[in-house]
């Protein structure tokens, strides 16, 4: 199936009503205790890899990037996105800043943000309508680092790219309009 098939098939099944998603999922997974949401469960059942497959890199960094915007929101209105970098300890770093409209030109609140996928997949790409999202609920602004990733760069590379984008927002807070004493990671 086309990209473009296989978002719209995700998202008109999440708009299922619950009962239909808990039949559909099958029954309740339950591990150490912690019942499996729902949707997540039945998300994993239609749309996910088969359990026991290893894809290569390329091909998991491949999914992130098309499925990593499937079920958000449709892309908050008044975000604007701006690309920054800084010099990180092994060159430049890319950045995306995301900022709503309302939010200050000073001493404004910024979120440092680290996409998911292990360390090994997931991009600014894969995580941009997160961003813009969480930046206009939140109101605040968020910097998603585009950190190294395995199995090119070892660790600990993408933690020290996670670590000195955080001292470089705060070190560079006021030319870039934040408050340094509210700066958050997630």
């Amino acid at each position: 199936m086309t990209a473009s098939i296989l978002k719209w098939a995700a998202r008109s099944a999440c708009r299922l009503p619950m009962p239909a998603i808990k039949l559909l999922g099958g029954a309740p997974r339950v591990i150490d205790g912690q019942r499996l949401d729902p949707l997540v469960q039945f998300m994993v059942r239609y749309f996910a890899d088969p359990p026991g497959t290893l894809d290569s890199v390329e091909k998991t960094r491949a999914g992130f990037d098309l499925q990593g915007n499937w079920l958000t929101h449709t892309p908050a209105p008044g975000v604007r996105i701006e690309p920054w970098s800084f010099d990180g300890p092994a060159g430049p770093v890319r950045c995306d800043i995301h900022r709503p409209a309302a939010l200050p030109r000073r001493d404004a609140p910024v979120l440092v943000f680290f996409h998911g996928g292990g360390h090994v997949a997931g991009s600014l790409d894969s995580h941009r309508d997160v961003c813009r999202q969480l930046a206009h609920e939140a109101r605040c602004a968020v910097v998603a680092v585009d950190y190294r990733l395995a199995p090119e760069h070892r660790f600990p590379a993408g933690i020290q790219d996670c670590l000195a984008a955080f001292d470089a927002v705060v070190a560079q807070s006021a030319a870039l309009g934040f408050d340094p004493r509210r700066v958050a990671v997630g």
